[in-house]
């Protein structure tokens, strides 16, 4: 930890250690404050930055280990509008066995729980709206540690004929949510 004109600068597994919602203590010779913080991955903004989950910090396919399956803390700054485009974290090749590459049963995997999406999603109030999701649902499987909460989603179109919005197989949390 290092202090510097007002700035701490912290090491990233400390970070990532503390996704969420914290106190932060600050001790002075006279005093003692305590800060509430959100220690967040990426503040939502837009269509882009609610793309760049998929892209950039999805973890959850068969690779996925205890020590690299959790795929962040992700808050939404404003609704998001998706402008109609298809959405899913969950790509049909990641339903494929690595090592073979033949189809799986999809519904053995929703037992794995480091497979899938183990993020959280704060919606802090805020919809994601205006997008289709295929037999997978947005976040594909929810993990054990996947939670989204506090978000409305309002969905153009499933496509294919079983799914639903937000996944197919669940193990983790929705909460304060409707669709």
């Amino acid at each position: 930890v290092t202090v510097e004109a007002g700035k701490i600068t912290l090491p990233k597994s400390f970070m990532e250690a503390n996704l969420g919602e914290n106190d932060l203590v600050v001790l002075t010779s006279s005093a003692r404050y305590t800060v509430k913080v959100t220690v967040a991955t990426l503040i939502i903004d837009d269509d882009s930055d609610f793309k760049r989950i998929k892209s950039e910090f999805y973890k959850g396919d068969y690779t996925s280990t205890a020590a690299n399956y959790r795929d962040g803390y992700f808050v939404l700054a404003n609704n998001i509008d998706m402008k109609g485009a298809a959405f899913t974290m969950l790509d049909g090749v990641q339903l494929k066995k690595p090592t073979t590459g033949e189809n799986t049963d999809v519904n053995n995997q929703a037992c794995i729980d480091t497979y899938g999406w183990s993020g959280v999603l704060d919606g802090r109030g805020y919809a994601v709206h205006n997008f289709t999701t295929g037999v997978a649902g947005m976040f594909g499987f929810l993990a054990t540690d996947a939670l989204i909460q506090n978000t409305a989603f309002v969905c153009n179109a499933i496509t294919g004929n079983h799914g639903g919005v937000l996944a197919n197989f669940m193990k983790g949390r929705i909460d304060n949510c409707f669709v």
